[in-house]
């Protein structure tokens, strides 16, 4: 299968001068604004294209603070909690974030293409995938890989990307046929099984390569568009979709 022409035309040799990464992120669930607020308090916001705004689920800021400091706290990292503590007022006032929709209480679960979409992904050389769960043990139903269309959108769109998601969860897509990045993207933090320090890891990630340029971000561009092109022949060629939930690795 070739790639649709109206596809975006992703992993360009460019320059990319704003903005480095994309995360689209819809209900509230406790990582992604644990997630969204590390960005700021690290200053990485303005390198991405990022959604976080009211939602189906009646989340905002005034009302989830309390709610990440406290499962920081759960997790026995005080330090990362005394920093969004630290940090709450510039948190709770950055406002709404929107990218393509001005409407977040509806689930886009399609691979929509539009040249606003487009644009967001050809931008950028990275998605940092906010998967469905990541707290392991934070519920019953939690402590699993899960793998959602927010992740295939970006294999379709040929998008290299960090999974934010429960430990092993990169271990788990490659048990499905796919390849992912290293050693271009650090991913040690999947097999981080501790929920604070796998967050603090993946930070620290895109933090580096938000910082790529020149010959080094050539190199990535050159490797990643070879993992994607194969990532893309897999998922169109692909007639299997459902596995035992015994599944080997």
């Amino acid at each position: 299968h070739d790639i649709r022409e109206d596809y975006p035309v992703t992993l360009q040799n460019k320059k990319y001068n704003k903005k480095k990464y994309l995360n689209f992120n819809r209900r509230w669930r406790p990582h992604r604004p644990l997630l969204t607020a590390l960005l700021k308090v690290c200053d990485l916001l303005k390198y991405g294209h990022v959604s976080l705004a009211p939602s189906d689920d009646g989340r905002s800021w005034r009302n989830e603070m309390d709610h990440i400091i406290e499962i920081c706290r759960e997790c026995g990292n005080e330090r990362l909690a005394q920093i969004l503590m630290k940090n709450r007022k510039d948190i709770e006032n950055m406002g709404d974030l929107y990218l393509d929709k001005p409407d977040l209480t509806i689930n886009q679960a399609s691979a929509e293409v539009t040249p606003e979409i487009n644009k967001l992904y050809e931008d950028t050389y990275f998605s940092v995938v906010s998967e469905t769960i990541f707290f392991t043990n934070y519920r019953d139903w939690e402590d699993s890989a899960f793998l959602s269309e927010k992740t295939f959108k970006a294999i379709l769109f040929k998008h290299p990307f960090i999974l934010v998601a429960t430990p092993n969860t990169l271990k788990y897509l490659k048990g499905l046929g796919y390849k992912t990045f290293s050693p271009v993207i650090d991913e040690s933090y999947d097999s981080i099984e501790d929920n604070t320090l796998r967050m603090i890891a993946i930070v620290k990630e895109i933090n580096r390569l938000c910082k790529l340029k020149g010959p080094a971000l050539e190199d990535y561009l050159n490797y990643c568009r070879e993992i994607c092109d194969y990532n893309f022949k897999v998922f169109t060629e692909k007639k299997e979709f459902s596995y035992p939930h015994d599944y080997e690795l």
